[in-house]
């Protein structure tokens, strides 16, 4: 991993900061009112990196893709609470 961030020419602190906001918004799925905001932060950084790999690194690419799924389910179910919640505001 660290020699993919040096071959893209990452600053070496762009590797703890991009972790740690992957750890964070981890952490953060797993709170109900933060999860939808979390998921879409975990998809935008995993877009980012399948990019990157596509483009850059050519290759091992298919784990990012199945990562993408689980997210992609958790945006659906939370953006359906999110709505209901929503409606209830307006009434």
């Amino acid at each position: 991993m660290v020699r993919q961030f040096d071959a893209l020419g990452f600053a070496p602190w762009m590797r703890i900061a991009l972790s740690s906001t992957q750890v964070l918004a981890a952490l953060l799925v797993l709170v109900p009112v933060a999860s939808l905001t979390a998921a879409v932060l975990l998809l935008l950084i995993d877009a980012g990196t399948l990019i990157a790999q596509f483009l850059l690194v050519r290759g091992g690419y298919v784990h990012l893709a199945l990562f993408a799924l689980p997210l992609l389910a958790l945006i659906s179910l939370q953006s359906g609470r999110f709505d209901k919640k929503l409606a209830q505001l307006e009434e």
